[in-house]
């Protein structure tokens, strides 16, 4: 049987890294995870460091620069074809867009996040998995 390969892109400035075992959980549930990786900005990278089976993404500093890294990184996967479902991790609506356009371009896109995940992020996407409060 063929598992479908996705890219799991998690915002470690906006998921808290005591979700990573769930979100990974998740996303294994979902398909084979070929891009595993975890992006935050340097200055506030916590535990994420010792979180096993995802890549740090160093983003830099500065206000959306592990944003930006995720965004880039998404539709470079898109573009190459090297992933068929793209897995986000995250609350924050500003990703909607790109959601959107990974939707358009034929990829499921399925979010992570918490209870506070905005309607607007929860509808760009194919499906919503909502992860308990820590």
């Amino acid at each position: 049987m063929h598992r479908e390969r996705l890219a799991l892109l998690v915002d470690g400035d906006n998921i808290a890294w005591q979700h990573a075992a769930v979100v990974l959980d998740i996303a294994r549930r979902l398909g084979d995870i070929g891009i595993p990786r975890v992006y935050v900005d340097r200055a506030h990278m916590g535990q994420w460091l010792e979180v096993p089976g995802l890549r740090l993404v160093h983003a830099g500093q500065g206000r959306n620069a592990s944003d930006m890294a995720l965004v880039v990184d998404a539709m470079g996967f898109a573009l190459d074809g090297a992933v068929s479902h793209v897995v986000i991790a995250s609350n924050d609506r500003d990703y909607s867009y790109l959601a959107y356009t990974l939707r358009e371009r034929g990829l499921r896109v399925t979010s992570i996040g918490g209870v506070t995940a905005s309607p607007r992020w929860r509808r760009a996407c194919s499906g919503f998995v909502e992860l308990s409060p820590v």
